[in-house]
């Protein structure tokens, strides 16, 4: 797990309100699924609109004036691996509203019927939020390089009494041949 859910609030804000500057201990996601208005962030503001979300880390001040009526999700998580890089803060659209938001639905719904293992599912949904924003704020970054060699060493050394060929252990890698016979000549 990446992350740690705190708390899920949903609300539907009426035009012409103000949220005062305030801070959390925790990082906050707040998804606005309608509505318009202006969020500051520390020093920067920004214009929300619908299908955006800001990433606010913890203690950074922040407040919120709505311009029209605003259908708003909030999150608070903290951050649980060491795996995941810094988490950018600020606003950003959501490219594919399917992605974020069907996540935040499915976080809504899970602790409203609080199955069983809900709070396991909820910090599922909010690490693969977190890998969702990742990827939208660093699109085309690729995986770590040893991590693809490791999983072929890893089938190699789950699979040593059957034959494996090189050429497969290259494609389940994502390298040419002569590539992957280098790189893993290399790093082990």
């Amino acid at each position: 797990m990446l992350a740690q859910t705190d708390f899920i609030f949903h609300a539907m804000r009426p035009a012409d309100t103000y949220m005062p500057m305030h801070r959390h201990r925790c990082y906050e996601l707040v998804y606005y699924m309608a509505g318009t208005g202006v969020t500051r962030l520390d020093d920067l503001e920004y214009r929300y609109e619908p299908n955006t979300y800001t990433v606010i880390p913890p203690g950074m001040p922040h407040d919120e004036r709505r311009l029209a009526d605003t259908d708003v999700l909030f999150i608070g998580f903290s951050l649980v691996s060491r795996d995941m890089p810094s988490l950018q803060h600020g606003l950003f659209q959501d490219s594919d509203p399917a992605s974020i938001l069907g996540l935040l639905l499915g976080m809504k719904a899970e602790m409203h019927e609080k199955h069983a293992f809900y709070a396991q599912k909820l910090n599922l949904r909010m690490s693969e939020i977190l890998i969702e924003h990742a990827r939208s704020v660093a699109p085309g970054q690729p995986g770590r390089p040893d991590d693809n060699l490791l999983y072929a060493r890893t089938f190699i050394d789950e699979n040593f009494n059957q034959k494996i060929a090189v050429e497969d252990l290259a494609a389940m890698a994502g390298y040419s041949y002569h590539h992957f016979r280098h790189l893993f000549k290399k790093k082990f």
